[in-house]
């Protein structure tokens, strides 16, 4: 980020999690920061790195160019011993021919002392899970995904905590923190506004007003394919046959000047230095920037307020995805893909049939059949995007005849194994979100209501443990809704847990 000409990063918010993360360096290992786009990872895991390397001289720093590149130097015998090999975006270096499990437990065993510190984000590191069914990859996939849950997980959430916010009024000098400060609001946090979040959003729009049509179209194909559903990155070849959904050939025939070539280098451009509105994946496909998800999908309608004083919804430029979208997903995707399923859901929730019809063309032929449908990973998979996309879960899955026990037994697997690992570790972000809106999703249900019963299902013991998951994650709302569903069950136990989050709460208000 730059203001008033200055170029250096700016200086470092210190953050809660910095304790952990430089405990967790103390040890050889792996550790993970998690967490969305604009949440300050690369920052966070940059300054543990430099101060354990401040204090333990002779340590020094390992940055693979790509997974490849470092299988080759494995392979080739070179001695990683006290080196801490830095890998940014962990994704990037994850293949099959590149670095998989078996690679990590080579790099982690006792002999090397070596330590790893990579960084992710949540929906890349749940991407990688749900390629379990994806022939070639699947066993790779399945195998990573576990040992990854075996590595110390630190979640670095995009908002500043109180004691985070009073760290960055220390640093106010500094005009960009400063800038950051005094901007921010409900909508942009301090983090995201140094992480360039909102000046992405506005290049995008002005670009969509004539700054950059072409780049502009691309991001919104980009951005519009993730709010189907599918989440992995995107062929540049998808992305020019969608784009069109977003500009005319009339526009295009009119400005010459216009080509993919530079209308990428714009979308691809870093903004102050930060982030770019598309992201280049390592097989050379792209992904949107995150931030511009959530900010399409948050004004999906807009709420405004008639003369006589009655808030009404009405539609933006946001409410639908355009049909090409959705025409090239149905002509490339394979019913294979992790996301097909997910896709095909969104579709009948935005009124276009195509991938429903294929859904369902699909099992009458009997090309997949029930057991398809009730996979715990695809499931996953359409939960996960229904939070993206802010649809209810339950009405996904009833509208569908998919069940809903089959889903949250997969997140019981998932939070059993973080939390009955010794030592304990974080539940994956993905299945935090999931349980948070579920949670969310069955205020006011009747006991009767499918997903009332679905929950009733998994037992007091499952209640009991996601709402601990929760208040590990400080999501104190939501383990309050867990503990009443186990306390309304008979649990003792969930009562005397409410009424610690209640105490908790009357003393530290600021955290509810």
């Amino acid at each position: 980020m730059q203001v008033n000409g200055a170029t250096k990063l700016p200086p470092y918010i210190s953050r809660d999690a910095d304790g952990e993360i430089l405990r967790n360096l103390e040890n050889d290992g792996l550790i993970i920061i998690e967490g969305d786009s604009a949440s300050g990872k690369t920052r966070t895991a940059y300054e543990a790195v430099f101060q354990y390397t401040k204090k333990k001289k002779g340590k020094r720093i390992v940055i693979p160019k790509d997974g490849r590149t470092l299988r080759d130097a494995i392979e080739a015998g070179y001695n990683f011993k006290d080196r801490i090999i830095w890998l940014d975006d962990l994704e990037r270096y994850l293949s099959p021919d590149g670095l998989d499990d078996s690679l990590l437990r080579v790099l982690v065993s006792h002999e090397t002392s070596v330590r790893i510190v990579a960084t992710i984000r949540s929906r890349q590191r749940e991407s990688i899970g749900q390629q379990s069914s994806i022939p070639g990859v699947g066993a790779f996939a399945t195998e990573l995904s576990r040992f990854l849950l075996s590595f110390a997980t630190v979640h670095l959430p995009r908002d500043l905590t109180q004691s985070e916010l009073f760290n960055a009024y220390q640093l106010k000098d500094d005009p960009r923190i400063a800038f950051a400060l005094d901007s921010r609001n409900e909508a942009n946090g301090v983090v995201e506004i140094i992480a360039a979040g909102p000046a992405s959003v506005q290049k995008w729009l002005t670009g969509a007003e004539g700054g950059n049509r072409l780049g502009a179209a691309l991001v919104s194909a980009a951005v519009d394919f993730h709010r189907t559903g599918y989440l992995a990155p995107i062929p540049f070849s998808w992305l020019r046959e969608a784009c069109l959904g977003y500009i005319s050939a009339r526009d295009m025939s009119l400005n010459p000047d216009m080509n993919f070539d530079t209308a990428l280098r714009w979308a691809t451009e870093p903004i102050h230095g930060a982030s770019a509105c598309l992201i280049k994946a390592d097989d050379g496909n792209l992904l949107p920037f995150d931030y511009l998800v959530d900010y399409a999908q948050s004004r999906t309608f807009l709420t405004s307020t008639t003369a006589d004083g009655d808030t009404v919804d009405t539609t933006s430029r946001f409410s639908f995805i355009p049909g090409e979208v959705w025409h090239t997903l149905a002509d490339n995707i394979s019913v294979e893909s992790p996301y097909f399923l997910a896709c095909a859901v969104m579709a009948s929730f935005q009124g276009h049939p195509i991938m429903e019809d294929q859904l369902v063309r699909y099992l009458e032929e009997g090309e997949i059949g029930r057991d398809y449908m009730d996979n715990g990973s695809r499931l996953v998979t359409l939960a996960y995007a229904c939070t993206l996309v802010k649809v209810c879960i339950p009405c996904a899955f009833l509208s569908n005849e998919l069940d809903l026990r089959i889903l949250l037994k997969e997140l019981k697997h998932r939070v059993d194994g973080s939390m009955g690992a010794q030592p304990r570790q974080p539940v994956d972000a993905t299945t935090l979100l999931i349980l948070d809106q579920i949670g969310r999703d069955k205020e006011d249900l009747s006991a009767d209501a499918p997903l009332m019963q679905a929950i009733s299902s998994m037992g007091v013991d499952f209640q009991l443990t996601v709402g601990d998951a929760m208040v590990v994650e400080r999501r104190f709302d939501t383990a309050r809704s867990w503990f009443s569903i186990a306390a309304n069950h008979g649990s003792t136990e969930a009562k005397h847990k409410l009424e610690e989050i209640s105490l908790k709460m009357s003393h530290h208000p600021h955290e509810a």
